[in-house]
């Protein structure tokens, strides 16, 4: 990452890439000490943000090209490697979650209790669509001195995690195929039902696989998009989870390119695989260990599984597209293992 800035007598210039322009030409104007509309930015392509461009995430970056921009009258190019991007980051919080569930005598779910640590980026992450009387979801807030920071789909990234992997194990507990337990829940969500019942019946799901292989199901609504997603996964000879198909179907209402539909739920799968299956950032006497992609293991195109997305044209209000695919994949696999 890198940010430009070059003050002049009465205006700012500022080259760089941001999710928030606004909030980076607010945060520039109050450390040159001039008005916003006095400063001129150039906004550079972003590639890819992730909540890791927004403002206040880097600030560091920002902050330091300006104080310095200050005291020369030449432009000032601050540089973030990959080492200084990753270790010098604001990491997706650790959240614990713990469930319980009640049955009555004729196997029917009649009470759901969550309670997971915080914090709460993403009000309503924790709440589910299913028709379940009796609900009863709690956050116990908790300290860290970790700096924290949003990640793609935010808490919706753990909550549905939490959420579609206890659900699977009611599912068996009450002895009914977790993709039929589901649709039994969701009489009320047309939207869900559509698309868990196209990632289905597109994967397969419920006739024959190869031997060693299991499908998992998982569904979540996040930024006014419903995504169902079916993994394919087997276990390699060291016991390790191998991702070989991923079905997904999304309902993101007006459809206004179909390929950028696709590429972005191809990127959501992947970077859930990723934290999924490697995904860790460890600290040890108050630094962070890795430092760049060989110690922070990744998907890779040849770890990828195949992927086929269907796009659900519903003609309902527009829903995001950038977050959405993540959250059920992690779910989907650990569910085809469970």
């Amino acid at each position: 990452m890198n940010c430009t800035v070059h003050v002049l007598d009465k205006t700012v210039e500022v080259w760089t890439s941001t999710q928030d322009a606004l909030g980076t030409v607010g945060r520039v104007a109050k450390i040159a000490g001039v008005p916003e509309e006095n400063v001129v930015f150039h906004n550079s392509y972003c590639g890819g943000g992730f909540g890791r461009r927004v403002p206040l995430i880097n600030s560091n970056m920002i902050d330091h090209a300006t104080i310095i921009a200050k005291e020369f009258n030449v432009p000032i190019k601050t540089i973030f490697s990959r080492e200084d991007d990753m270790q010098q980051d604001h990491y997706r919080p650790s959240v614990h979650n713990n469930f319980k569930a009640a049955f009555d005598s004729s196997n029917n779910v009649t009470a759901w209790q969550s309670r997971f640590t915080g914090p709460i980026q993403v009000p309503g992450a924790s709440h589910i669509p299913y028709e379940i009387k009796n609900q009863s979801i709690r956050v116990v807030e908790g300290n860290t001195h970790v700096p924290l920071g949003p990640w793609r789909s935010v808490d919706h990234t753990q909550q549905t995690f939490f959420t579609e992997s206890f659900f699977d194990e009611i599912a068996h507990r009450a002895g009914i195929n977790p993709y039929q337990f589901r649709l039994n829940l969701l009489r009320e969500h047309p939207r869900h039902r559509k698309v868990l019942e196209i990632a289905a019946q597109s994967a397969g799901y419920g006739r024959d696989i190869p031997d060693g292989h299991a499908l998992g199901i998982a569904v979540q609504e996040s930024f006014g998009s419903f995504v169902a997603q079916v993994a394919e996964v087997s276990l390699d000879k060291n016991r390790r989870p191998v991702v070989h198909k991923v079905t997904c179907a999304i309902d993101c209402g007006w459809v206004v390119n179909p390929d950028t539909v696709e590429a972005q739920v191809e990127s959501g799968i992947i970077y859930g695989l990723t934290a999924a299956l490697y995904g860790e950032i460890t600290i040890k006497n108050g630094r962070v260990e890795q430092g760049n992609f060989p110690e922070y293991e990744m998907v890779r195109m040849s770890t990828s599984p195949t992927i086929n997305v269907h796009v659900v044209e519903s003609g309902e209000a527009l829903g995001g597209l950038g977050e959405p695919a993540t959250p059920p994949i992690a779910a989907a696999v650990t569910n085809a293992i469970y």
